[in-house]
């Protein structure tokens, strides 16, 4: 799997879209939602909670199905291997804000980004127009990177972002800030504001 990216630089600490997309080949990864080919994008990542380190799957709840549930696993593809999960353990789905939150193993092959420390904090000025990354996977199965720029987070929690150029942020729920840590799940793009909309990870963290 290989990495796209518009831009050369994330920030001036040497962290670039390459060097993001290099790591991110070991944490994104695609759900399998059906046998016809449909897939959902997710990541793996390491909470705090009580100082204790909780590895977990994040998703939209959109991507995770009844079907999936009812089963008790479902498969993922990262770095041309397939892995499974396991539902019985814990899940956390959440559909009014739309995202999914599965326990998993410490996997010693994954690389399990890190939330970032001001969203335990929950300091939501401290982002404000700020510069966002957000990841996805095209359809040469390469991990694109887009920069963006964080403008506001509401009272509900709620972020709006844009991206460089007229096309908006892609459909990967992954948001990161320059240091490559999570801020939040990018739930979409608004087509009447021109505008992505995605949950700051407070929200996730103090569900």
């Amino acid at each position: 799997m290989g990495c796209s990216q518009n831009g050369e630089e994330v920030n001036k600490s040497g962290n670039s879209p390459m060097k993001l997309g290099k790591y991110l080949e070991k944490n994104l990864c695609q759900i399998k939602i059906n046998d016809n080919g449909k897939h959902g994008l997710g990541y793996f990542c390491k909470l705090k909670y009580k100082n204790n380190d909780i590895y977990c799957l994040l998703s939209n709840s959109h991507v995770i199905t009844e079907e999936m549930i009812d089963r008790g696993f479902f498969e993922v593809s990262i770095n041309n291997e397939i892995k499974k999960i396991d539902l019985n353990k814990k899940l956390f789905i959440n559909d009014e804000i739309d995202y999914a939150c599965i326990e998993v193993e410490n996997y010693e092959d994954i690389e399990f980004l890190e939330i970032d420390g001001n969203c335990y904090k929950d300091q939501k000025k401290i982002y404000n127009k700020k510069e966002v990354v957000n990841a996805s996977i095209n359809q040469n199965q390469e991990i694109e990177i887009k920069k963006g720029n964080l403008e506001y987070i509401d009272e509900n929690n709620k972020f709006y972002f844009n991206s460089e150029g007229d096309m908006g942020f892609s459909e990967g729920p992954i948001i990161l800030n320059n240091n490559f840590k999570i801020i939040g799940i990018n739930c979409g793009y608004e087509e009447k504001i021109k505008k992505n909309i995605g949950i700051y990870m407070n929200d996730i963290i103090k569900d």
